[in-house]
């Protein structure tokens, strides 16, 4: 995987801000990074989570710090409450580390605490988040006041760079566009840890196959009532693969319609999409 260092020369430590570890596109992006800036560049990295939990955690390298500033058993929200103060002390004993956020709202929670400890030039921030689809107008209002004060923002594309631009920092200047990394060799050895069984399909049945992390964001809720409005001859299943908040809310949506066989697979048990 080609991936650089954040600077020329390399900082003493790199400090990965992230709600938890819940199974996204983000959060596997940044696990990579750190495992990377640890084994192969020797950089000293921390993972700082809101809340301990989510299935990768196993997936960080030993050579990682994972620094938790709540308790696990603390709901998200709570967790957020008392972590400022450990965010707060975290960025005070380690002022010669770089700081690097994702997430619109955690990129928001991260710049506030900078806020308070003077620390904004020490926050590179990384949005992948379209700006139409943040619909909390408070959080509009906020990602406008702090997103100007980080030191870098990384845009995953030319458009969301644009789009950044536009809405919310009135120019481009501060905005470096880099795309998601590919890591070619764990996708070969995932790929050949499992010997996959020949499984005949029905051309009577659609299989359907959904992977991504369950949040609004993502529209499975839309997927769900598209596919139960379907003619009722098409015989279709649907898997989702992922976790996240919205699981529940899903879960219940889909007993609700009741139009068609559902079935779940958390991360932790990503062979069984090799099967599907």
């Amino acid at each position: 995987m080609a991936v650089q260092s954040v600077t020329k020369k390399s900082p003493k430590k790199i400090a990965i801000i992230l709600p938890d570890l819940s199974v996204g596109g983000a959060e596997r992006v940044m696990v990579r990074l750190a495992n990377y800036w640890a084994e192969n560049q020797n950089i000293a990295t921390d993972i700082v989570l809101i809340r301990r939990s989510g299935a990768l955690i196993s997936e960080v390298s030993s050579r990682v710090n994972i620094i938790s500033l709540a308790q696990q058993n603390r709901c998200f929200w709570v967790s957020a409450l008392f972590g400022v103060w450990g965010l707060i002390i975290y960025m005070h004993r380690n002022k010669q580390s770089v700081f690097l956020s994702t997430l619109t709202g955690t990129n928001i929670y991260s710049l506030f605490v900078a806020y308070l400890t003077q620390s904004q030039k020490r926050i590179t921030i990384r949005e992948a988040c379209a700006t139409v689809n943040i619909t909390s107008s408070i959080k509009r209002y906020l990602a406008k006041l702090f997103y100007r004060g980080a030191r870098r923002v990384i845009a995953v594309s030319h458009d969301v760079k644009i789009d950044l631009a536009k809405n919310f920092l009135h120019t481009d200047k501060n905005i470096d566009v880099i795309n998601n990394p590919i890591d070619i060799d764990a996708i070969k050895k995932m790929a050949n840890s499992v010997k996959l069984p020949v499984v005949k399909s029905s051309v009577d049945t659609i299989s359907i196959v959904a992977v991504g992390r369950l949040s609004y964001q993502k529209g499975f809720d839309i997927l769900l009532n598209r596919l139960a409005a379907l003619e009722d001859q098409i015989t279709w299943t649907l898997t989702l693969i992922g976790e996240g908040r919205e699981s529940p809310s899903l879960m219940a949506q889909a007993s609700e319609l009741g139009k068609f066989v559902i079935k779940y697979c958390f991360w932790g048990k990503w062979q069984i999409l090799m099967r599907l």
